[in-house]
């Protein structure tokens, strides 16, 4: 049984995360819609909030993504880190890269509706 609540695809891409005055350039290896997984050899340690910047420019566009993430994984090779604050732009990016690259798109507009209508819910009271 899957254990995440969201869909993780494979997504290898090189992102930048800054935290604690410094600055890394790090693999993304995989993500989904809350989170991701980057191999570097610098670590922080658990619960350490980060800045990342996925830069998504390409020969006709200048996109990226930006967000707020805390580490919630160390392990050998990279850190586990779940999203915790971007802006509307940049999830719906991330949205689009996680439902280009998943086997199953159908579950991947599921998860983001479904996370899409929890949070105006918790936003706005439930009304």
């Amino acid at each position: 049984m899957e254990k995440r609540k969201f869909l993780r695809v494979p997504f290898e891409i090189k992102a930048e995360i800054i935290s604690e005055g410094q600055k890394f350039i790090v693999d993304v290896k995989d993500l989904s819609l809350k989170g991701l997984y980057v191999k570097s050899d610098h670590k922080f340690e658990l619960k350490t909030p980060v800045d990342l910047k996925i830069d998504l420019s390409g020969n006709q566009t200048n996109l990226s993504i930006n967000l707020k993430a805390e580490v919630v994984r160390v392990t050998d090779e990279g850190m586990g880190l779940f999203f915790s604050q971007m802006d509307l732009d940049s999830f719906i990016h991330l949205k689009n890269i996680v439902e280009y690259n998943a086997i199953d798109p159908e579950r991947v507009r599921e998860e983001f509706f479904e996370f899409v209508k929890t949070n105006v819910e918790h936003d706005h009271g439930g009304e």
